[in-house]
């Protein structure tokens, strides 16, 4: 009797135990996927703020430019 509890006992810990390491292992891959999208959000921002500062400087360039011919 005493037995049988004991490793019943045994068996729901350990039972628990897997099921806990089970739901770390998924927590863990979570957290490195939302890491790896935030580092891609972060690249495709730095894109768009490359590609905004290049027009922004060549439409400068040409208004200085235009400044120019306009006082010749």
């Amino acid at each position: 009797m005493q037995n049988n509890k004991l490793n019943g006992d045994l068996e729901k810990f350990i039972n628990d135990e897997i099921t806990n390491s089970k739901i770390w292992v998924f927590c863990g891959m979570m957290i490195s996927i939302l890491l790896s999208q935030m580092l891609n959000l972060q690249a495709e921002m730095y894109k768009i703020m490359y590609i905004f500062n290049k027009k922004i400087a060549r439409s400068l360039r040409l208004l200085q430019v235009g400044d120019e011919l306009l006082f010749l």
